[in-house]
């Protein structure tokens, strides 16, 4: 069972989620937050494998609170989730210790085996980052 809390400023979308993660059988999600204030406590305090944050919310900046929560030791594994997807904005999510960045737009089905690759220990980088050789 993959543990999940999941945090973003808007409750509608909060509340989609909720109903979207009882549909699945691998996840439980353990509780939802409406910004990253306090996360780092939070995310111990339920047990969370997984947290998938909203990268731009009032409150306290979710990249230092990642890059704190990294620094820390924290066994939870953070998936950005955002409709911002530039490249630098991506950097800046994966050398603050993100394991994962997805676009708010990607079909629902591509955050949850997004989560799943990331639980099972997998960084997962965006299909534009992607590197092709010849």
């Amino acid at each position: 069972m993959i543990r999940v809390l999941f945090v973003d400023d808007e409750p509608r979308l909060r509340s989609a989620w909720e109903r979207l993660f009882a549909g699945q059988a691998d996840f439980k999600l353990v509780g939802t937050l409406e910004s990253a204030d306090g996360l780092g406590d939070v995310a111990a305090r339920v047990g969370a494998d997984i947290i998938v944050l909203d990268l731009s919310m009032p409150g306290a900046d979710p990249l230092e609170i990642v890059k704190q929560m990294s620094e820390k030791g924290s066994a939870a594994r953070v998936v950005m989730y955002s409709g911002h997807c530039g490249i630098e904005l991506m950097q800046s999510a994966f050398d603050a210790g993100a394991w994962a960045f997805v676009d708010k737009l990607a079909p629902t089905a591509e955050l949850f085996d997004v989560l799943r690759r990331v639980a099972a220990g997998e960084v997962v980088l965006p299909p534009r980052l992607s590197i092709r050789r010849s």
